[in-house]
């Protein structure tokens, strides 16, 4: 009989072991003996030959090799993997992956530094293309957050503003609905989006216009750009009964339909119903990477005619096991296409990455504007809930961000 074990745990226990103290080359030739030896594991596990090593890859490739870019891909496919065991410790390790955009070449970062209100600053930027000039409408809010995490107050207030042709002016909501009591009012997370017929509509989140105590709805409306209005606004009920509901992402299809995505893991795209009330019909439900479960918002989607792709910015969010500084935000860029009914799939998307910081206690990145025009990109990106920055970038160098096929 061979002196050697015949299954893999052995070596695959010694690889952790040697990667645990550093020891970083013979971890790599423990799992060299596990690759080269793959016809005699009969008996090993499912979950370590096909998953758990991808998480001992990610590591060695970061720490023996110094490869950030392996390690991510090793990764995402390892987060994507229907047996991983240790997702939380491969977010965990994103910290130490994830690049900031604001590194990459020719990639130059700007201060907004949009004027306070009062006791109210700027947050979250919005953009929307109208007829090739920027509209922008950035949320302004009452409230900061602290290195740890932590809100400063109680009751959170929010009104709007609005940039365009170099004017800026607030917003006055004009809904004609019912108001009720609660700690968080005004509209939040606008996002605006044009209809075929020219008018502009907004989606955003809300509790002030909901009879039920504490829970988010979805409000659809429009914007009288003249006279600085937000009105004709309805609630649309949560397809799910949810009591949170944000992050809607409205796009016109090339029929003209108005159509949100409301999930991404699964990929679920919406379109209202009017019956007796304003409901969301889920008329398209994909099946999509593992990883998507995690993605949330995030910004406006860009159609890209030289590749006839849309692309938009999505999130996902990483509290720090040891409780220290904030919560982390990580972004991905996601390429979708219309087919031939009209409807919207994803094709691929990057492996993660930061905007302005590697990672920090102020890691809390929120983009929600996004822009691309001939060879150039931008986002508009909230640092805390604060600080706006715009982050312009060329184009080739998001194409040659690593992208993973859906």
């Amino acid at each position: 009989k061979s002196k050697y074990p015949t299954r893999a745990e052995p070596y695959f226990y010694l690889a952790r072991l040697y990667r645990n103290i550093g020891e970083y080359e013979k971890s790599r030739i423990e799992l060299n003996a596990i690759y080269n030896g793959m016809t005699i594991w009969q008996e090993t596990p499912s979950w370590m030959l096909g998953c758990e090593l991808l998480f001992e890859e990610s590591l060695l490739a970061f720490y023996y090799e110094n490869n950030n870019k392996t390690a991510l891909k090793y990764t995402i496919t390892y987060l994507n993997h229907a047996e991983c065991m240790n997702d939380i410790f491969a977010m965990e390790n994103l910290y130490f992956f994830c690049e900031p955009l604001a590194s990459r070449n020719n990639a130059r970062a700007y201060r907004m530094n949009l004027p306070s209100l009062g006791c109210y600053h700027a947050s979250s930027v919005n953009y929307m293309d109208l007829s090739g000039e920027d509209l922008l409408c950035i949320r302004y809010v009452n409230y900061n957050i602290d290195d740890n995490g932590m809100y400063d107050c109680t009751e959170f207030n929010t009104c709007n503003m609005i940039i365009y042709q170099n004017k800026m002016d607030i917003i006055e909501n004009k809904i004609e609905l019912p108001k009720y009591d609660t700690s968080f009012c005004g509209i939040e997370d606008i996002r605006l989006y044009r209809e075929k017929s020219g008018k502009i509509n907004f989606v955003g989140t809300q509790q002030e216009w909901v009879r039920e105590r504490e829970v988010n709805k979805i409000m659809v409306g429009e914007l009288d750009l003249v006279n600085k209005l937000l009105f004709n606004g309805s609630i649309i009920e949560s397809p799910e009964n949810a009591p949170c509901e944000k992050n809607w992402i409205p796009w016109i299809n090339s029929h003209g339909d108005e159509y949100f995505i409301y999930w991404w893991g699964p990929f679920q795209l919406g379109q209202r119903v009017v019956e007796t009330s304003q409901t969301l019909k889920i008329i398209c439900n994909r099946d999509v990477p593992r990883i998507f479960g995690y993605f949330r918002g995030s910004s406006n989607i860009v159609y890209l005619a030289s590749y006839d792709e849309y692309w938009t910015v999505v999130h996902f969010v990483h509290t720090p096991i040891n409780g220290e500084g904030t919560r982390r935000y990580y972004h991905c860029l996601v390429k979708l296409k219309e087919d031939k009914s009209g409807l919207l799939h994803p094709i691929s998307y990057t492996v993660p990455f930061t905007f302005l910081f590697s990672s920090g206690k102020r890691a809390i990145e929120y983009c929600m504007g996004f822009s691309v025009r001939n060879t150039h990109a931008r986002f508009w990106i909230s640092c805390m809930d604060s600080d706006p920055h715009r982050l312009d970038i060329e184009l080739k160098e998001l194409q040659g961000l690593e992208w993973m096929s859906v």
